[in-house]
């Protein structure tokens, strides 16, 4: 059964139309579910820092994919698309008329991205403003967004992993749901913020 959310949601037009959960992005799954998919994202967000890392040199070495590092760019790609047709990606201009800024251009998001108000991934070479950080009904960004970013830049994790440790299932919560299935109950999502975070490599 989909459950309806009534604070975020949309599609890449920026209406204020609130959207229905995806079932390809169920809550309550079980543990084992749950840990399996919190193994795959770790395993990608691994991935990701080592090529951050070593750059050219691993490039150099061109070295054979392991099947466990082929599940989780996959899973990765599978995730993007869910929050794409689940949430939408915006762009700067839909980001700017959704928030009521009298800028249509693309320098108001850009400010509110630098001043750490919103979050903002680079995908298929644009950059991008997920569609979960805002709450459409009143023309805002959600105020844990900023928290959030905040404690993610401290951490040295990209956007792009927190955006997507915003739709991977965690067994921090009790219903073992997603991040984003959690946007209001700020505080517990602080913590499990938190606690993720800090985790060391």
């Amino acid at each position: 059964m989909k459950r309806r959310n009534n604070v975020v949601g949309g599609g890449m037009d920026g209406g204020v139309n609130t959207t229905e959960k995806s079932a390809g992005a169920p809550t309550g799954v079980g543990t084992e579910s749950a840990k399996a998919q919190e193994r795959l994202f770790d395993a990608w967000l691994n991935m990701q820092r080592s090529v951050d890392s070593l750059g050219p040199a691993l490039a150099a070495l061109k070295p054979a994919t392991s099947a466990q590092l082929a599940r989780s760019a996959q899973a990765a790609e599978n995730a993007w698309r869910r929050m794409e047709d689940e949430f939408g990606l915006l762009t700067s201009t839909q980001v700017a008329v959704l928030l009521g800024s009298r800028s249509a251009g693309r320098s108001f998001a850009s400010e509110q991205h630098r001043a750490g108000h919103l979050l903002r991934i680079r995908r298929r070479n644009a950059y991008l403003y997920p569609g979960f950080q805002f709450d459409r009904r009143a023309g805002k960004v959600l105020d844990v967004i900023a928290v959030l970013v905040r404690l993610a830049r401290a951490s040295h994790w990209s956007e792009e992993d927190l955006a997507l440790w915003f739709v991977s299932p965690t067994s921090y919560f009790e219903d073992e749901g997603r991040p984003v299935d959690h946007l209001d109950h700020p505080h517990a999502l602080t913590e499990a913020a938190e606690a993720k975070f800090t985790v060391e490599w």
